[in-house]
């Protein structure tokens, strides 16, 4: 069997997800971004707090953990 296991797929930007849903009829779509702690020795990020605040602008990071959050 060919191609039995090829996928094709592609990985949506946040941008593009509100603007679907808000296409879709969404009233408002929000976005809550994890914080991250610093290391205090060589600045890079270590781990999620646990904590989310509303992003509207971030940097990009190696990984991060949003919620999107719709509302009708």
């Amino acid at each position: 069997m060919d191609k039995a296991f090829t996928y094709d797929w592609r990985l949506w930007s946040l941008p593009e997800i509100k603007e679907l849903l808000e296409e879709a009829g969404y009233s408002k779509v929000r976005i809550y971004w994890e914080e991250f702690e610093e290391d205090e020795d060589d600045d890079e990020l270590m781990e999620g707090t646990g904590e989310f605040f509303e992003a509207f602008d971030v940097e990009n990071q190696e990984s991060w953990q949003v919620y999107i959050v719709a509302e009708k």
